[in-house]
């Protein structure tokens, strides 16, 4: 199971690799024992963008599926990624979001906050109890 934390890092580092930001480098050695970490740039974008297309699409316990393929010695890719919940927190929509990832015979499972901006992009945010 991926602590809070770690997928917080985790989906800063996804970010930041898909703006291919020089920072990333920190990142993946950071994230480098997960399956996000082991992600390629294309798979990174594509998750991400399931990611967003759910929070967007997706009614709460209804899980949505992402798959990337296996390429070369990489194995493919299996996610399931739920909202749980949905709640405004300081004027924000905000949903609690699940996913299990697979690759191959490693798995992890994230749970996190994630509010929607004004600019419309959705971020990782502790919400007041």
């Amino acid at each position: 199971m991926l602590h809070p934390r770690r997928f917080a890092l985790a989906l800063t580092g996804a970010a930041l690799l898909a703006a291919a930001t020089p920072s990333f480098a920190y990142f993946r050695n950071v994230l480098a024992s997960t399956i996000i970490g082991s992600m390629s740039e294309t798979e990174v974008k594509s998750f991400t963008k399931a990611i967003g297309d759910t929070l967007k699409n997706t009614a709460d316990n209804t899980p949505a599926q992402w798959t990337w393929p296996a390429k070369g010695r990489q194995p493919a890719i299996e996610a399931t990624i739920t909202p749980l919940e949905s709640k405004t927190d300081a004027g924000q929509s905000c949903r609690r979001l699940q996913s299990e990832l697979t690759r191959g015979s490693s798995k992890e499972q994230w749970t996190a906050w994630l509010c929607k901006q004004p600019s419309g992009e959705w971020k990782l945010r502790r919400l007041a109890q």
